[in-house]
């Protein structure tokens, strides 16, 4: 018996939130949300995810890729994302993230 399987990869384009850009971030969120959702992909390839820094907190986090996954079947999808070689952390810009089922 074969199983089939759906891998999809985005280009999400320096996903990142900015408050001076707050109404385009958002516009940006709810036209990429169904797009993804539409993919219904087993494994999704992401790329050029920014990491926010976030004042108290040590390392920079994917904030804005969990807001734009809030709601949609990735959110429970295990995840996996680049990280600089020098630090350990996840890069401020043009990070990967694989999310499978």
């Amino acid at each position: 018996m074969t199983r089939q399987w759906r891998l999809a990869t985005f280009n999400i384009e320096s996903l990142d939130f900015k408050p001076s850009r707050a109404a385009g971030f958002e516009a940006r969120i709810i036209a990429l949300r169904p797009l993804l959702q539409r993919m219904n992909a087993d494994v999704l390839c992401l790329q050029e995810v920014n990491a926010q820094r976030v004042p108290g907190r040590k390392e920079r986090g994917f904030d804005e890729l969990e807001r734009l996954l809030s709601d949609t079947q990735y959110k429970a999808y295990h995840r996996a994302t680049s990280h600089d070689p020098d630090t350990g952390n996840a890069s401020d810009v043009h990070n990967l993230a694989i999310l499978s089922r």
